[in-house]
């Protein structure tokens, strides 16, 4: 008897445990492993979907040193939404207003809207004020920002938030309604203006545009860092992160519920590293060695003859882009804009009169037509009508390489015409001469290629018209990246390599390389020159340094052989008389490659308002040269630091000379008179106007994003200054857990 009960007692007891196992498993099945499935059958309005940026990839030179990097701020934003939810509940009605619009048919009418800056006046900025967090901002900033996205992009209140401010708002939390704090990532520039114009920068996505196929997406949404300078602008879309999105459920009451396990998260992708063919140290002695020149206004541009490689880039006066981020002072930016030296402008892209370096193209066209073999005479100039053209002296009967020794006007004279301008044109197609060279920068000037084929003037060119172009005087004009690339092409020796700046690229996702390999323009001697013609023009610029009447004798090197071309070009500054001397704005220039066998470095140096190419501008290429050849061999160390800004100005550089690297002055001067009488003499006829500054554009960035100024209603919010209160030291757990919850939920 007491047996059976002990058994149904045991059977019961089974029964029941059974029970709440089955119950138990039930309950994990629905909350835990079905708990996405239920979540996806709530109605959409119980859903919060946020975008989520990601992080920005990393720009790299060839080397993988860092030149853009990342950093981790914080902002104080608002949701201008919840602000007016919460204005609703505790009042009849909300404010309004009327603003002035254009309609479709371009008619000024008034329309209303709710008036959110008063509500967030009424209902927050007492309780910031009392926290000594109100900040003077922009009214109608505000209201045009709650107009165009209707709250999804929350307001940015304050940004660079310091971590007593965060933990000040985290610990006030629940007086602050619809206040955030949001951690986002900026960018970081470690060297500073040293490679302001190749990087450029960025501004934030978001603040009042959300692209189309984001638009109605997404309840909060977190804008992208964008590009819009620089290689940050070229590559962006290989240096953007694949956005992520998280949903949130919604309670009852509409507040945001957070639960991790309720909580459909798609995490981003961090963008691509991209990895550029620069040598920051080859950077670093380009833009020291122009800077300790005293270059006002100038550039250098070095690349690898071998390949197209574009291993340093400087232009100066020069810009920091850290000033840039987030977003820039007007006070600065009017700065930039306004100052008369352009230090947005690129000057390695911006086209300018090249002077006698126009001779090695011309040579190199000269050699594809089979005229690189003739002599010609030289008898102190050449008549073009009633105008005589003058040489810098009377040369004789002179060939290609002691012609460009000489940098000889009478030689080229006659050369070019017997070459042609349609042959010249065609082989300065090879080297983009007259059209970007489609390097991976914005705003790239492709220059001016003279042609008889332009404007209808084949009937008219002249042959005075084809022999000034082939000194580069008249209307030539070319950039300091594509006198490089002609100067790689001669080192070379017969290939012709498109300038590049993309090395490659690197998948954070897949966790691979992608290369990008060198083009090839133009093989000369399958466009039909022979070794032996092209060996004629290097040689010919191994005199112009080597040479006994070298016009660039000045820094001819113990150690190694240097080849080059100076070059000095007559210009005007913009909106002065042509007739004043004063008035007159030199372009000087130097080409080079060394060592003269088997060439390293192909080398550009642009100086403006010097007085000659081979005594401006060559002793800088000279110490560029010396100091990467040291470089190569262990025997020195480029500084590698960050570098302020280069100021600007219309100084003239007459003569280069470093005081820890002395070169021969009077070897110096005679080389450079030489150049500078040949420029003189050869002012071209009075019916070829001479080249200005003004096809440059005045500003070479778009606009920013600046920091706006607070207006009068902006700042009549404050209403005292009391003092803060002091914040305890913060721990994790008191700190919101995500940017879209506003204090105090999910507590």
């Amino acid at each position: 008897m007491v047996t059976r009960y002990v058994i149904r007692l045991y059977l019961f007891g089974l029964i029941l445990a059974a029970g709440f196992a089955m119950l138990l498993w039930r309950l994990w099945v629905v909350q835990i492993e079905e708990h996405k499935k239920y979540l996806a059958q709530l109605p959409q309005a119980a859903l919060m979907i946020q975008r989520t940026a990601g992080i920005r990839g990393e720009i790299k030179d060839r080397n993988g040193i860092p030149l853009a990097t990342n950093r981790v701020s914080y902002e104080i934003k608002l949701d201008l939404r919840e602000i007016e939810r919460l204005y609703k509940s505790r009042h009849q009605d909300v404010p309004k207003r009327t603003y002035l619009v254009n309609d479709k048919f371009g008619t000024r009418r008034h329309r209303e809207e709710s008036d959110i800056f008063a509500m967030y006046a009424a209902e927050v900025a007492p309780q910031l004020e009392r926290l000594n967090l109100l900040v003077d901002l922009n009214s109608d900033e505000m209201r045009t920002h709650y107009r165009t996205n209707r709250g999804i992009i929350p307001f940015t209140y304050r940004k660079e938030v310091d971590f007593n401010e965060i933990a000040l708002v985290a610990e006030q939390s629940q007086f602050l309604n619809g206040v955030t704090i949001s951690k986002r990532t900026l960018r970081r520039y470690p060297f500073g203006a040293m490679l302001g114009h190749v990087l450029g920068y960025v501004k934030q996505r978001g603040e009042l545009y959300i692209p189309p196929e984001d638009a109605g997406r997404f309840d909060f949404y977190e804008g992208d860092d964008e590009g819009i300078a620089g290689v940050e602008q070229t590559m962006n879309h290989i240096l953007s992160a694949r956005s992520g999105q998280r949903v949130f459920p919604k309670d009852e009451k509409g507040r945001i519920v957070h639960d991790e396990l309720m909580d459909r998260r798609i995490d981003p992708i961090k963008g691509h590293d991209v990895f550029l063919t620069i040598d920051v140290r080859l950077q670093s002695i380009a833009e020291l060695a122009l800077r300790e020149a005293g270059v006002g206004r100038g550039a250098a541009v070095m690349i690898d003859p071998q390949n197209g490689d574009v291993l340093a880039l400087v232009s100066l006066p020069s810009y920091d882009p850290n000033k840039f981020i987030p977003e820039i002072e007007l006070n600065d930016w009017k700065a930039y804009e306004n100052d008369p030296s352009l230090p947005l402008m690129n000057r390695a892209l911006s086209a300018y009169p090249p002077g006698s370096i126009y001779k090695v193209p011309v040579a190199l066209a000269g050699c594809v037509r089979g005229q690189s073999r003739r002599i010609f005479m030289c008898g102190g100039g050449m008549q073009f009508g009633g105008h005589f053209a003058k040489c810098t002296g009377s040369h004789g009967m002179i060939g290609l390489s002691d012609a460009l020794m000489r940098s000889c006007n009478g030689f080229f004279y006659r050369y070019g015409i017997a070459t042609g301008i349609k042959s010249i044109d065609l082989v300065g197609d090879w080297f983009n001469l007259g059209q970007p060279t489609g390097i991976e920068l914005p705003r790239e000037d492709g220059g001016l290629l003279p042609s008889p084929d332009e404007a209808g003037t084949s009937d008219t060119w002249s042959e005075a018209q084809t022999a000034f172009t082939s000194i580069g005087q008249g209307q030539v004009l070319t950039t300091p990246l594509q006198m490089c690339s002609v100067a790689a092409t001669v080192a070379h020796g017969r290939h012709s390599y498109r300038p590049r700046l993309l090395s490659k690229t690197y998948d954070h996702a897949e966790k691979t390389e992608t290369p990008n390999p060198p083009r090839l323009q133009a093989d000369l001697v399958e466009k039909g020159a022979t070794p032996q013609d092209l060996e004629l023009v290097r040689k010919g610029l191994w005199k112009v340094v080597n040479g006994e009447a070298g016009t660039a004798r000045g820094i001819k090197s113990k150690e190694y052989e240097i080849a080059g071309k100076t070059g000095t070009a007559q210009a005007w500054l913009e909106g002065k008389s042509h007739k004043d001397d004063k008035n007159k704005d030199f372009k000087t220039w130097f080409i080079a490659f060394a060592p003269y066998e088997n060439p390293k470095y192909a080398l550009c140096v642009f100086v403006e308002n010097g007085l000659s190419g081979g005594g401006t501008s060559a002793p800088i290429a000279a110490r560029i040269l010396k100091q990467a050849m040291a470089m190569d061999k262990g025997t020195f160390t480029p500084p590698l630091q960050p570098l302020p800004e280069a100021k600007g100005h219309f100084d003239h550089l007459e003569r280069t000379v470093y005081a820890d690297d002395p070169v021969d002055a009077a070897i110096l001067a005679a080389a450079a008179a030489t150049e500078e009488a040949a420029v003189v003499e050869a002012e071209p006829p009075t019916t070829q106007k001479p080249v200005t500054s003004s096809r440059r554009p005045k500003t070479a960035a778009p606009q920013p994003q600046i920091k706006s100024r607070s207006n009068a209603e902006g700042r009549s919010a404050r209403t005292s200054t009391p003092s803060r209160p002091t914040a305890n030291p913060p721990t994790p757990s008191r700190l919101p857990k995500d940017p879209l919850l506003k204090s105090g939920q999910a507590r």
